[in-house]
């Protein structure tokens, strides 16, 4: 890609970072261990303690706001 698509690329990176950094423990916790170690929503109630609704919504509320932040 161009230096220019490159730039946005980071930027983008660097702004979807943040919002996970300032989810709440929970939320994050259960996104990054849906998204990042590719565990099921079974699998990461049992690591929480939680239910598996309890897990959609975490989830369901990362990706809400990754998208917030996405669209400005």
């Amino acid at each position: 890609p161009a230096a220019d698509q490159q730039l946005i690329g980071r930027e983008n990176l660097a702004a979807a970072a943040r919002v996970i950094r300032a989810l709440p423990p929970r939320t994050r916790d259960a996104f990054l261990l849906h998204r990042f170690e590719d565990q099921t929503y079974v699998q990461i109630a049992k690591c929480l303690g939680v239910s598996v609704s309890m897990v959609e919504k975490h989830i369901a509320e990362a990706l809400r706001q990754l998208k917030i932040s996405r669209d400005g």
